[in-house]
């Protein structure tokens, strides 16, 4: 039951994430929601669980599976269906399906950080909006997400570094050791808390808040799996925030 339970929050928890974050892009531009948010919801979900399906033992990788194939084949049929009433995201959603679906053997090339960080800063600008802004528009957020989010994978990473390192991860983690990464993710989420207070998506600073605390207190149950399902919580807070504010 407690497996079940973990894999269920590893494989939503993204979810809630992306919901936040587009949430925040909506809110940011003054747009209508359009079927790209469903591109977004189903991608998140279907791309961080084939990456925790292939990194899997392999005696656990069957059963797994047939846990979230239900989820995968929902998923995938409303990524279609909103890529067909919007084919405009067409482009960005192959782009990051490719990226998505080589994510595990790219992340023993190039730092697994920058792939996710500027992967979920992509999705969570341009697909949302039913008028998807344009490069300059979407630029102050894009910024501002890739720095929260790389805050959000260098605190995960850091309690990974054992295995990471024993699989050839590449990473900043890795690299770094866990200490050091999750001082340089304390960096990140002040970083990007501060920028977003000037640029003007505020809401993000609620996400960095906590990440700040969770990167500067690194020995505080480092290994526990509700500190990750932390971390993933508090890239959602934002939009949270958002949907309860005042509609003008």
């Amino acid at each position: 039951m407690a497996g079940a339970l973990s894999l269920a929050l590893d494989n939503f928890l993204p979810v809630l994430a992306a919901l936040g974050l587009s949430q925040v892009a909506v809110w940011w531009f003054g747009c209508a929601r359009g079927w790209g948010s469903l591109t977004l919801l189903c991608g998140a979900f279907a791309a961080y669980a084939l990456d925790r399906l292939i990194d899997a033992p392999s005696a656990r990788r069957r059963p797994a599976f047939l846990r979230i194939l239900p989820g995968l084949v929902v998923s995938g049929g409303l990524m279609v269906t909103a890529l067909a009433h919007d084919r405009r995201h067409l482009a960005l959603a192959a782009l990051l399906s490719l990226v998505a679906g080589a994510y595990v053997p790219l992340k023993r090339v190039l730092p697994k950080n920058l792939l996710a960080a500027g992967g979920w800063a992509a999705a969570v600008v341009w697909l949302p909006c039913a008028t998807p802004p344009t490069l300059r528009m979407g630029a102050p957020l894009a910024l501002c997400v890739w720095l929260v989010v790389m805050a959000n994978t260098l605190l995960c990473d850091a309690l990974d570094v054992i295995p990471d390192r024993a699989q050839g991860v590449r990473g900043l983690g890795p690299w770094l050791g866990g200490p050091w990464a999750s001082w340089l993710g304390a960096a990140f989420a002040l970083s990007g808390g501060a920028l977003s207070c000037i640029l003007g998506p505020w809401p993000l600073a609620l996400a960095a808040g906590p990440l700040v605390l969770a990167g500067l207190t690194p020995a505080l149950s480092p290994a526990a799996t509700p500190r990750r399902a932390w971390l993933d919580l508090a890239v959602a807070l934002p939009g949270l925030v958002v949907a309860l504010m005042p509609q003008p």
